[in-house]
Parts: C-alpha cells; sequence; structure tokens
C-alpha cells in the first residue's frame, strides 16, 4: 500500500545488489523517489554534489569502505549531509555507537519489515523538519 503522504527524495547507499533492489523498490512503492548508489565512492558522488535529497539510508558496510568514514569525509569538505538513517545488519551496539558518532537521525536494523522502514523514514524526515532543514 502506498503512502499518501508527500514524496520524499531519497539516497540509498548499499552495496548489496539484491538488497539494494529490493529496499529501491519498497521506497517507491511507499511513493518516494529513490537514488541508489552502489558503493561508497558512488554515495559521496552523489552527496558532494547538490543535491536535493531528503534523508539518506546508509549502510554501514560498503565493501573497502565504511558508512562512517563516508559521512566524515564529507563533512570534512562542507559537504550538507540530509538527516542519515543507518541501515545495517551489523550489532545494534555498533549501530547505536555509528549513529552517534555521526549524528544519525535513527537506526533500522536490517532485515526489517515495509513497516519499519517507512516509521524509520518519517521519523529522520520529522528530524530535519524539528531542526529547520
Amino acid at each position: 500500500m502506498a503512502t499518501s503522504e508527500p514524496s520524499a527524495h531519497v539516497l540509498l547507499i548499499e552495496d548489496d545488489p539484491a538488497l539494494g533492489a529490493v529496499t529501491t523498490e519498497v521506497l517507491k512503492h511507499l511513493g518516494h523517489e529513490v537514488v541508489w548508489a552502489v558503493s561508497a565512492n558512488d554515495g559521496f558522488a552523489c552527496l558532494a554534489q547538490n543535491h536535493c535529497f531528503d534523508a539518506v539510508f546508509l549502510d554501514l558496510g560498503l565493501g573497502a569502505s565504511d558508512g562512517v568514514s563516508l559521512v566524515k569525509s564529507l563533512r570534512e569538505q562542507g559537504c550538507a549531509i540530509p538527516p542519515v538513517l543507518i541501515f545495517s545488519a551489523q550489532p545494534i551496539d555498533a549501530l547505536l555507537r555509528a549513529a552517534r558518532t555521526i549524528g544519525a537521525a535513527t537506526i533500522l536494523h536490517k532485515p526489517c519489515t515495509i513497516n519499519e522502514l517507512a516509521t524509520a523514514l518519517q521519523r529522520a524526515l520529522l528530524s530535519a523538519d524539528a531542526a529547520g532543514k
């Protein structure tokens, strides 16, 4: 069932082909626009240029790189980063630690349900609204 809420423009940074494809389709089904970056380098390129993303779903394990390093590098270069949702199968304590390190809006542990995905995105979008972004 698609949502009646306004569409968000979401960046998904996920290197697992199957999970990336499914997550992209679910987000689209929920009524959102999705750009899928398949690597840390692709994610960096998407966020380093002027962008109009409302939120970022960020996997922590991205092959030779990781999500925390990606966000730190972008911030060091002065890039504006929308609310980040850490989206990972790593242990919960690792997700919480990463969230504190980069100031993520929320975490989402893989695997998750469609409702959990939608709720996490809504939470991130509300955090951006509360921050005046």
